[in-house]
């Protein structure tokens, strides 16, 4: 007769949330997201995935732990550096954990894993723009502008999919180009490098906001010297 396998006492014992944010991370990094489950996730620590439960609510709170663990990663840059140069820094220290942890955009980008732990990174934003001489208002444009960007990803144009650009290309290859001119010219002989383009967006709008700076401050100085 077969006897039944006795549950991973050990495992069991030593549970707790990090160990499931870690195994979850671990899963979503080889497998996608939609791979991490609550079943998955007990064949992974060796439990029945009801143990979960007495660590964690539900899957919810497992995607906002992993979000806070990615967000935890992203250190602050360290020497002489003014503001612009402090957030670029940091947010392609950012970008290269995305582009490790290749989930992470899809659940930053989402209203439902709004935490302390990325309200923090944003205050960290936040306080270097202020540092930078920007005033409140420009600053609250500028959240809204560098927005996702200081935590590594951007959704403009080709969205925050791993297969973004993939499909781009599958598209362009798809329609007659005769059809499109312009874009059949402006195509030729260009390479697309997301990480240069990542960077090259970023310091745009770091520039950008330098200059909006310095004009906001123009006419407050000329009613100053008057």
């Amino acid at each position: 007769m077969a006897t039944k396998t006795a549950p991973n006492r050990t495992s069991r014992a030593s549970l707790s949330k990090e160990r499931v944010f870690s195994a979850a991370t671990a899963i979503a990094d080889k497998d996608g997201i939609e791979a991490v489950t609550m079943r998955r996730l007990g064949e992974e620590l060796g439990v029945e995935a009801m143990s979960l439960y007495h660590h964690v609510q539900d899957k919810d709170e497992i995607l906002a732990g992993m979000t806070d663990a990615f967000v935890r990663e992203i250190d602050e840059p360290t020497g002489a550096l003014d503001w612009k140069a402090k957030i670029r820094a940091r947010a392609m220290t950012a970008r290269r954990l995305a582009r490790r942890h290749r989930w992470a955009p899809h659940l930053l980008a989402s209203p439902r894993h709004l935490s302390l732990t990325v309200l923090h990174y944003q205050e960290w934003v936040l306080a270097r723009l202020l540092e930078g001489g920007l005033s409140n208002q420009l600053a609250h444009s500028a959240m809204h502008i560098v927005g996702s960007r200081t935590l590594g990803f951007s959704q403009e144009l080709s969205g925050v999919g791993d297969d973004a650009p993939e499909t781009a290309d599958n598209i362009l290859k798809s329609i007659d180009l005769a059809e499109f001119p312009v874009i059949a010219q402006a195509i030729k002989g260009v390479h697309h490098d997301e990480d240069a383009e990542f960077a090259f967006g970023l310091d745009l709008i770091l520039d950008g906001l330098e200059r909006a700076r310095d004009a906001e401050a123009s006419p407050r100085r000329r009613r100053a010297r008057r």
